[in-house]
């Protein structure tokens, strides 16, 4: 299926993870590899995990977490390769699980040992399904900076990326009010597109920014894989006077002829005109015995009127759009939309709506990932609600585990907030405690 979301990409690493060289039981064998060993920055790396089950075929039905700080660990196939093989006579069936891993910063990259659940089912009608607690050995590989590729923060190192833009007008000059939307497309070789960093938009002085929901498209086949990413935001031109737009820098590591690229998108320049209307001189009626200095006096009050009237009208117009901004950048916004998505039941909007919000939680370049966000907030049932979505994704089927789901991020939200609040309250009281003891 062409179009399948991020979510899918992070929940369903879920459901097969490991990693070393080789590690076997009597009735299981277990092996795992990783290519390349040496990567760079942002590269794709292949970690491929393999079960077998002597006589029976092996599945992963349960795995612990593997968090690798300083890369991210994606899954971009939902079903594992089938394989068949005779092991000292043995006939063992099983399946081969891929996951990709994307390096953030150089050295060796340790790969800890993770629990997993292999499943064997015997052959034959009403055969047995036999678990088999495992864990899967440790391995590691070397991450490497590409030369001039030192700070960057986010890099994407593949041999081909593609990007563009389109603006939904190109005007010399507009009004005040008018919005311009820019929509930017990613698309490179074996990246995922939940692997390429969120856009950064800085501010711009009378301009409005309101960032829109990032897509993401993966497509993988046979090991190979390719992503997209698009992401739209929209220019609010709030006050009169010449604007500049600006473009969009994106560095990339060049793997085949090894050399760092850059692609940029222009950004747009334009005249906003319009200006604070002038105050209307309103002539007041002048009675039979209306003296010249009373008309002036009326005169001057009403022009000091309708000046404060219009002055008080611009700082609340612009109040209510820095206030509009914010609410719709917030991380409430983003959770009040995956409420409304929930109730549509439609997984494609769901998962778009899930990622924005997790992208408001995660405010850093590094891409927020669900399964590491339940794991540490949220329980067994919303697990196995995100992990039933991934499947719907993969699919095409309607989403009927929206209510489960929604009381479980829910739940997690508010777990996380605590979180957060508890680590915030020890920050402020540990330097309080350590001066005491200086006393």
């Amino acid at each position: 299926m062409k179009r399948v979301r991020a979510l899918t990409v992070i929940v369903t690493a879920m459901l097969a993870l490991g990693g070393g060289v080789v590690g076997a039981a009597e009735d299981v064998v277990v092996r795992t590899s990783v290519n390349p060993q040496q990567a760079w920055v942002g590269q794709r790396v292949l970690l491929s995990v393999e079960v077998l089950g002597a006589d029976g075929w092996a599945q992963i039905t349960d795995v612990g977490e593997l968090d690798l700080p300083g890369a991210y660990v994606m899954r971009t196939e939902s079903q594992g390769v089938r394989l068949s093989e005779t092991i000292a006579g043995t006939s063992y069936t099983g399946q081969r699980y891929g996951l990709s891993i994307y390096c953030q910063r150089p050295g060796q990259l340790e790969i800890p040992p993770v629990p997993i659940t292999v499943t064997v089912k015997q052959w034959g009608v009403n055969a047995a399904e036999t678990p088999y607690e495992m864990t899967t050995p440790s391995t590691s590989l070397i991450c490497n900076v590409p030369p001039g590729a030192e700070g960057i923060q986010g890099l994407i190192s593949t041999n081909r990326l593609e990007a563009d833009q389109r603006w939904s007008s190109r005007p010399d000059t507009a009004a005040t009010g008018d919005a311009l939307t820019r929509t930017v497309m990613l698309n490179a070789v074996d990246v995922s597109g939940m692997a390429f960093p969120p856009m950064q938009h800085p501010e711009i002085e009378g301009v409005g920014i309101y960032p829109g929901e990032p897509t993401v498209t993966d497509q993988s086949s046979r090991g190979s894989l390719q992503g997209t990413r698009e992401e739209s935001v929209t220019y609010v031109l709030e006050q009169p006077g010449e604007i500049a737009l600006p473009a969009i820098v994106l560095p990339w590591w060049d793997i085949d002829d090894e050399i760092l690229r850059r692609i940029e998108l222009p950004g747009l320049e334009l005249v906003v005109e319009g200006e604070i209307a002038p105050a209307p001189v309103v002539e007041p009626a002048v009675g039979a015995t209306e003296k010249p200095r009373d008309r002036a006096l009326l005169a001057a009050v009403a022009v000091v009127l309708i000046v404060l009237g219009l002055w008080i009208g611009l700082r609340l117009g612009r109040w209510f759009q820095e206030w509009r901004r914010i609410w719709i950048e917030s991380e409430q916004a983003a959770f009040k939309s995956v409420n409304t998505a929930l109730r549509g039941r439609d997984p494609g909007t769901i998962s778009a709506a899930v990622m924005h919000w997790l992208d408001r939680l995660e405010t850093g370049t590094r891409p927020a990932r669900l399964d590491l966000f339940l794991e540490r907030h949220g329980d067994e049932a919303t697990r196995a609600a995100a992990a039933t979505l991934a499947r719907c994704l993969a699919t095409g089927d309607a989403y009927a585990d929206a209510r489960t789901l929604g009381r479980g991020l829910k739940k997690a939200r508010r777990h996380y907030r605590e979180t957060l609040r508890s680590q915030r309250i020890a920050a402020d009281v540990l330097p309080e405690l350590n001066g005491r003891r200086q006393t």
